[in-house]
């Protein structure tokens, strides 16, 4: 979703970084509102079941209308991206082949024009951008990686955390993992306005900035309850809005093709299910209380 709407925005010449924002925005959203629900549920019937078929009956409306699409958006958008950059292309090396005929063309021994050869120097280059282009491309999977782990551990595992070791009861438990996803859901909104004024590698260094201020409190006062509330509204506000910004931030570097965003979103993917699975045997061997070590230590890194 996030590569689609990027490609839509570049072929309509907009600033992607607002719209991207928002789109974050409503997924926060979301994670908002599902800490809530659930809690909602225990207290009406003591178990997930309503919070689950609530939530499951969320995916018909745009099951549905995802049936009267002609065709999948995501793939359309992105092969006009395509041809625009094939027709872009093109277009540059048929101005060059002008003017390497203008400058001259080298005659064979018969005295028959021959084509001029390529240029070793250009020819390697190319191959220098290609190379950059595609490790750039993986630097940013290998970031996404570790971001996309740290915002899925943190709000899966502040409620064990609150729980086990600060001793909570499972509802505060639970309003604290909710109070993560409000500082998303806020910052992520705040972003939208100052992606108008900041460019994306700015808001990237305040935003880690943040995370590691609000890690930090965490890991220093452990058994304060208090700044556990301060810490996750602090991390999940300046969280939100690294995923769009790096998007924006590898455009403006590299093209950001479809198979490109492909890899970025598989990083990520990829982090949102092996970063927590390590988190979550951490804790399980050593203790809860080895969540906040965890924390800070990806800020660190």
């Amino acid at each position: 979703l996030a590569e689609t709407t990027m490609v839509k925005l570049q072929k309509q010449e907009e600033r992607v970084g607002p719209f991207m924002q928002f789109l974050q925005a409503i997924y926060a959203l979301g994670g908002l509102l599902a800490p809530i629900l659930i809690q909602c549920s225990f207290e009406i019937s003591g178990s997930y079941a309503y919070a689950f078929w609530f939530f499951s009956a969320m995916y018909v409306p745009p099951g549905i209308m995802l049936l009267f699409l002609p065709e999948p958006l995501r793939m359309s958008m992105v092969s006009d991206s395509l041809k625009r950059v094939q027709k872009q292309r093109k277009r540059e090396n048929a101005s060059r082949s002008s003017l390497s005929e203008s400058e001259g063309a080298i005659t064979d021994t018969d005295g028959d024009i021959a084509l001029d050869e390529e240029d070793p120097v250009e020819l390697v280059k190319a191959g220098n951008r290609r190379f950059y282009t595609r490790l750039l491309c993986v630097a940013f999977a290998v970031f996404l990686l570790w971001y996309v782990g740290a915002q899925v551990g943190y709000g899966m595992y502040i409620t064990t955390y609150a729980i086990n070791w600060l001793g909570t009861t499972p509802a505060i438990g639970r309003y604290i993992a909710s109070a993560n996803w409000a500082g998303l859901f806020i910052g992520r909104f705040v972003a939208v306005p100052l992606s108008h004024v900041f460019n994306a590698f700015s808001m990237v260094v305040i935003d880690l900035i943040g995370m590691m201020l609000g890690c930090a409190i965490l890991f220093f006062t452990r058994d304060w309850v208090y700044f556990v509330w301060i810490s996750s509204v602090m991390v999940g506000f300046c969280m939100a809005s690294v995923w769009p910004c790096m998007f924006v931030w590898a455009e403006s570097m590299i093209p950001v093709t479809g198979n490109f965003a492909s890899v970025m979103v598989a990083g990520g993917s990829i982090g949102e299910f092996v970063i927590p699975a390590i988190q979550g045997n951490i804790m399980a061997a050593f203790g809860s209380y080895y969540f906040n070590h965890i924390m800070f230590a990806m800020t660190l890194l």
